[in-house]
């Protein structure tokens, strides 16, 4: 896939696939393996390292933001978090942010989704 970039912009430039068109044609690309090593073959950057490296240094404020959100979604990620206090990660910072963020934010981004018009 290292040599297909070209090609593959130039389909979804000209011809503009249906996003199920696009998958049935490259369905690699819709793989998480595949798609970190497309990300470094292109910007010369481990996706995954940079992401976690970047969701490391915003976890206070996103953590933040979760727990003002009210109503159903403050339940939730407080029993997610409640449920993560009494599981010793203590050495593990990122496993517990990314257990946070992995619910967490799914619940928050829901409910979010639900109000809208």
């Amino acid at each position: 896939m290292a040599h297909t970039f070209a090609y593959r912009r130039q389909e979804v430039v000209n011809q503009e696939p249906s996003i199920k068109d696009f998958k049935e044609r490259w369905p690699a690309l819709f793989q998480q393996k595949e798609m970190n090593a497309e990300f470094q073959r292109l910007m010369a950057i481990h996706l995954e390292v940079k992401f976690m490296a970047q969701l490391d240094m915003h976890s206070s404020e996103l953590i933040k933001v979760i727990h003002a959100k009210g109503g159903a979604t403050r339940q939730k990620t407080t029993d997610i978090m409640d449920s993560l206090d009494k599981v010793d990660l203590h050495h593990q910072r990122r496993p517990r942010v990314s257990l946070v963020f992995g619910s967490g934010v799914t619940v928050y981004l829901y409910t979010y989704t639900l109000k809208l018009p």
